[in-house]
């Protein structure tokens, strides 16, 4: 689905126009515990590498893609008059590979099968509901989330994948924030060279434009992570977007 999604910069008077392409929507209709019925849309995206999404590189704006995705298809939904119950179910990225399993001694074909059924199950958030989770993918074998024994709830290992209603309000809000602040940067003339690292990646190792750059890390500060814990990272990211800070 090609759509646009506007961010507008009323400081400045200049609308920012975001266009891409989302992979896939899938809409579903679940009954919630209160026996009402309530309409879904699950943000899907492909593809042929292995990708987590991360808690610490949203809040410094390096890994938006699935959150402006969501933004934009909640955006779309509106347009479209379906506000009553539309919630977004999540955003998962779905590997287009044929993965390896490596074992230094002799397994069985089952295990064999279930380990690169492991490999291929889609990984992101999805919304803290059961009920949801079992419309998507009851028996778990395409996600990374299961439910406990009797279905009614989401399996306690598996709660770091998912969020709540209010929680994707605020990471969609806080997407946004960064879109127009990154905005605001160029307007503004901001160009600086400023690649981010953790302990297990640096922006410059994919760079295409290393070569001419001529940015150093030996010789140059780099931005790095202070990793805090997803309850202080989701508080700073609800204050931000409300302008807290």
């Amino acid at each position: 689905m090609g759509e646009v999604l506007a961010c507008e910069f009323p400081r400045q008077g200049v609308k920012l126009d975001v266009v891409g392409q989302i992979d896939r929507i899938d809409c579903g209709t679940v009954e919630s515990e209160a026996g009402k019925r309530k309409s879904y849309f699950l943000v899907i995206d492909y593809k042929t590498g292995d990708e987590e999404l991360s808690l610490q590189e949203v809040y410094y704006g390096v890994r938006l893609q699935l959150l402006t995705y969501l933004a934009a298809a909640r955006q779309f939904f509106l347009r479209r008059g379906e506000t009553a119950g539309m919630i977004p179910a999540g955003m998962l990225y779905c590997m287009l590979k044929n993965p390896v399993v490596a074992e230094s001694g002799k397994i069985s074909r089952t295990d064999a099968e279930n380990k690169l059924l492991d490999k291929l199950r889609m990984r992101g958030w999805l919304l803290n509901d059961a009920n949801v989770i079992k419309s998507i993918d009851d028996a778990a074998k395409f996600i990374r989330i299961k439910l406990n024994k009797d279905k009614t709830d989401i399996d306690g290992r598996y709660k770091k994948n998912t969020k709540n209603e209010q929680e994707f309000d605020v990471l969609t809000a806080y997407a946004l924030k960064k879109l127009q602040d990154a905005g605001e940067h160029v307007l503004s003339g901001d160009i600086k060279i400023q690649p981010f690292r953790t302990k297990k990646k640096s922006a410059c190792k994919f760079c295409p434009y290393r070569d001419v750059c001529g940015f150093e890390e030996k010789f140059h500060d780099v931005s790095k992570f202070n990793l805090d814990d997803a309850e202080i990272l989701m508080a700073k990211m609800n204050e931000e977007q409300k302008g807290g800070v």
